[in-house]
């Protein structure tokens, strides 16, 4: 069902195999090394790459999003409304697809991603959400949300702010 290429990996789906011989998504590095099954799951469309999120196709007509390292899987929409998607296209924060004879758009929430690097928080969101900003408070009885003063830099794909703790507690937000 076709390939995508990030940096020196590649991510496919396969129609047969898997634990229940329907498929599988998969990731291998350029070289033909490192082949590792992602998910059990057939795909009937190209993948779609974004930041770190790879968006698919189900055989049933679902659209589903999951990390490139195979964890967060998440079906965004189950086609039970009688339109079984067959194609997608990604656009800012939103898919839009074709399937049963109509056109849809869906809306992709943007998460912010907290992880710990030593005395640091890093907060990071993927860069096809344009106009967002990081904002900030310390009370969300009665919030008062301030622009985080760091600005983002760009890391394997995603927009990356780094805050070292500061032993007060803080609240984070994405808002435009």
């Amino acid at each position: 069902m076709g390939l995508v290429l990030s940096d020196k990996i590649l991510y496919g789906t396969a129609s047969d195999g898997g634990s229940s011989g329907s498929g599988t998504l998969f990731k291998v590095n350029t070289d033909g090394t490192g082949f590792t099954t992602l998910y059990n799951t057939s795909s009937i469309a190209p993948l779609i790459l974004s930041g770190n999120t790879l968006y698919g196709i189900t055989t049933r007509g679902a659209i589903f999003a999951i990390d490139t390292d195979g964890t967060g899987f998440k079906t965004l929409r189950t086609g039970s409304d009688g339109i079984l998607a067959n194609g997608l296209v990604l656009g800012v924060n939103t898919l839009y697809g074709t399937g049963s004879g109509t056109i849809f758009s869906l809306s992709i929430p943007v998460e912010l991603n907290l992880t710990v690097s030593g005395s640091n928080l890093v907060l990071s969101w993927p860069t096809n959400f344009t106009g967002y900003i990081l904002q900030s408070t310390t009370n969300l009885s009665s919030p008062i949300w301030t622009t985080n003063l760091s600005a983002p830099v760009i890391v394997n794909g995603l927009n990356a702010v780094t805050n070292p703790f500061s032993g007060t507690q803080q609240f984070f937000r994405l808002g435009q």
